[in-house]
């Protein structure tokens, strides 16, 4: 989490009978296939909450983390909250092409302004090269490291970690008044099909909040439009009103992230290929040590995609597939996520 601050609402004390109040994960389609004789690329985004710590060979987060890149065999990866300081890359990278040399290409951007905090890198098969550009345009935190976008030509790629509101919500107006506007005049400007992999730090629909799931009236909630309006949401917090105050859980963040997705017409991988899914988190809070057995979480981190990604007519590159890794060894309080793409086959 987001230089030490939890996110999510304060855990309870467990109960004896703390398994009744268990979420059941439930309803996902299942994975497609990857096949390796077409032009289809697996991209995979990771919270790594620290790669120092991840990649240090006493702990047995380093062993988790290179099994699932290895069992994936994603052709590129994702990496948020890195947390290196400029100075640390090349041992990273070092270290990572001794574990996973197949990664070839590998890409940072720290933070300046705070060191040991934020930041976004890519690990890739491919050459990445002169492809890679860092920021955009109108981001107020631009020396936070919190953005690398890759031209593949047909198809753009852009890794995000979205600020944290804060713990007292300090940021959250610069978040979604000047940050997200930002984010969608640069989504807008970008002239060919996007996907955006990351930790986007929201939890958008009710299904993305474990909380929620105890209210007598979740299903109808489920039902609701997702509003690109804040006041539309807030019959949703009777009876949690902590979660009004949490970062990533105000309904003007969710309200905000509707926005976005309207008006840099975008769609949630996830829940379009597996809209009845429920219980899929990528987020479970370490203040209470039984979350994730129990599967009390939150969905922060997401694959988010161009309309135009899912016309299978005659438009390439298409959009096959988005899954979750909920159910692989921890290596961090996140979980991956990622998508199959297919890619225009080459020319003859």
């Amino acid at each position: 989490s987001e230089d030490s601050e939890e996110k999510g609402p304060p855990a309870k004390k467990a109960k004896k009978d703390a398994k009744k109040d268990a979420i059941e994960r439930k309803n996902e389609n299942p994975r497609i296939v990857k096949d390796d004789t077409s032009q289809v690329l697996k991209l995979l985004t990771m919270n790594v909450a620290g790669l120092r710590a991840v990649l240090d060979p006493e702990k047995k987060k380093l062993k988790n983390f290179v099994e699932i890149i290895r069992a994936e065999n994603a052709d590129i990866i994702f990496l948020n909250e890195h947390k290196l300081k400029t100075e640390d890359v090349d041992t990273a990278i070092e270290r990572l092409h001794e574990l996973i040399p197949e990664y070839v290409s590998c890409h940072f951007s720290c933070s300046t302004s705070k060191k040991g905090y934020s930041g976004v890198a890519v690990l890739s098969k491919i050459c990445l090269a002169d492809k890679v550009s860092y920021g955009f345009q109108g981001n107020i935190f631009p020396d936070e490291g919190r953005a690398l976008t890759i031209d593949l030509g047909s198809i753009a790629l852009l890794g995000l970690y979205v600020p944290n509101s804060g713990q007292k919500l300090e940021r959250l107006n610069a978040r979604v008044e000047t940050w997200d506007r930002a984010l969608t005049r640069y989504c807008q400007s970008i002239n060919k099909p996007l996907l955006i992999l990351g930790d986007l730090n929201v939890a958008h629909r009710p299904q993305d909040i474990h909380n929620m799931y105890l209210r007598s009236n979740f299903n109808d909630m489920c039902l609701e439009p997702l509003s690109i309006h804040a006041d539309d949401l807030e019959s949703q917090y009777t009876g949690l009103t902590a979660l009004k105050k949490q970062a990533g859980l105000t309904s003007l963040e969710r309200a905000s992230f509707s926005q976005l997705l309207q008006e840099a017409n975008l769609i949630d991988a996830f829940v379009h290929f597996h809209p009845q899914a429920s219980g899929a988190f990528t987020y479970f809070s370490q203040r209470a040590v039984q979350n994730r057995g129990l599967n009390r979480g939150l969905r922060l981190d997401y694959v988010l995609a161009s309309n135009t990604l899912l016309d299978h007519t005659s438009n390439f590159p298409r959009l096959l597939d988005a899954f979750i890794l909920d159910k692989d060894p921890a290596f961090s309080d996140h979980v991956p996520c990622g998508c199959l793409i297919e890619l225009p086959p080459p020319l003859s």
